[in-house]
């Protein structure tokens, strides 16, 4: 599931890479993988989990700097939603 993006990046990627958990490994490439902001949500449809098996990851990667928030919107449910993007691409 590469795209273009620059060596070095691809280099702190795999750096980065060993240290995520299964679980953070998958939301962080479904976040890639659709290449806009998403929300917990879309991430949890994406991946066929529940919301609340997401969310956590969500948590997780944000604090290691993998994941930005972006602001919120109206997520697919209806409801305000906080979505996020990769640092880096």
């Amino acid at each position: 599931m590469k795209t273009k993006v620059t060596d070095t990046s691809l280099i702190a990627w795999d750096k980065i890479q060993p240290k995520l958990t299964r679980k953070q490994a998958d939301v962080m490439a479904c976040i890639r993988h659709l290449k806009f902001p998403v929300c917990s949500y879309t991430i949890g449809t994406c991946l066929g989990w529940p919301i609340n098996r997401v969310t956590g990851r969500v948590t997780e990667l944000r604090d290691l700097g993998l994941i930005r928030d972006v602001g919120m919107r109206k997520s697919p449910t209806g409801f305000q939603a906080h979505y996020y993007e990769p640092t880096v691409r």
